[in-house]
């Protein structure tokens, strides 16, 4: 029974949600933890100490080529994949890779 006043027990707090937009509308998201946070910190500060503590050229060479692909891949992504945009440049440079081999 609530009494006379209608005052009810306070809600339990809910987590700060964001909202984002999908094709059929808005959905409330979680944010991020900081668990996911700390991994980024922890990614940076291993790319950025990888060729001082890696001093073999091959080594090096080799994550830096790396690096420089999974850039290309996340541009590609956020280009391709969040515009919708299809762009069909990078198959004629295979193709004419193929063509000449």
């Amino acid at each position: 029974m609530t009494g006379s006043t209608g005052a009810t027990a306070p809600e339990a707090t809910q987590p700060a949600t964001r909202s984002i937009r999908t094709g059929t509308g808005w959905v409330r998201r979680p944010p991020r933890p900081a668990l996911a946070v700390a991994g980024v910190v922890v990614l940076v500060v291993v790319v950025a100490l990888y060729p001082l503590v890696i001093t073999n050229p091959t080594a090096t060479t080799f994550g830096v080529i790396t690096l420089v692909f999974v850039a290309v891949t996340s541009a590609w992504n956020l280009f391709s994949g969040y515009s919708g945009y299809l762009s069909l440049g990078h198959a004629v440079f295979y193709g004419t890779g193929a063509y000449f081999l």
